[in-house]
C-alpha cells in the first residue's frame, strides 16, 4: 500500500466514523461502570469510543483533510506526518490528568487512548518511514 492509498483509506474511514457518532442507534452509554465514574453516562460509539460533538467533528475533518490529502504523494506523505503528530497529542491527552477530558468538552481516556495510539504508529509509518514506488515515466520518457 502506498501513503496516498493509506491516507484516502484511512481518511474514508474516520469520516466514517465522524458521521456515526451522530447516529444515536450506534450510541451507547459506558456499560459496567460504577455511578460515580468518570464514564458514568459517556456517550461510546459502537460502546467502545468516545461519541461528544467535538469528537466528531474532528475526526471527521481529520478524514476529509487525509482525502484532500490522498490527490498527491507529497500531499498525502505531509497528511499522514500531521494526522500523526494530532494522533500523538490526542493520544498524550488521554494519559496526563485534567487534560484528559479536554476541559470537558472531548474526553480521551480508556479506548481512545489505545485507539489513537495505533492511529499515531500507522500515520507515523506511512509519512516517515514507508517508501513509495516512484511514479511511472512520462510515456515519452520511456524506452523502448
Amino acid at each position: 500500500m502506498t501513503s496516498r492509498g493509506f491516507a484516502l483509506a484511512l481518511g474514508v474511514l474516520l469520516v466514517l466514523m465522524g458521521l456515526a457518532g451522530f447516529v444515536p442507534q450506534l450510541i451507547r452509554p459506558a456499560g459496567g461502570v460504577h455511578g460515580l465514574s468518570l464514564d458514568a453516562g459517556r456517550p461510546l460509539l459502537f460502546g467502545w469510543f468516545g461519541a461528544t460533538a467535538l469528537h466528531n467533528v474532528v475526526y471527521a475533518a481529520i478524514g476529509v483533510a487525509g482525502i484532500v490529502g490522498s490527490r498527491s504523494l507529497t500531499g498525502a506523505v505531509s497528511w499522514c506526518r500531521r494526522a500523526g503528530l494530532a494522533f500523538f497529542v490526542l493520544m498524550l491527552c488521554g494519559v496526563v490528568p485534567h487534560l484528559d477530558t479536554m476541559f470537558g468538552l472531548m474526553p480521551l481516556y480508556g479506548n481512545d487512548i489505545w485507539l489513537n495510539g495505533l492511529l499515531w504508529l500507522l500515520c507515523a509509518y506511512f509519512g516517515w518511514l514507508h517508501h513509495n514506488p516512484p511514479p511511472p515515466a512520462p510515456e515519452a520518457e520511456r524506452e523502448i
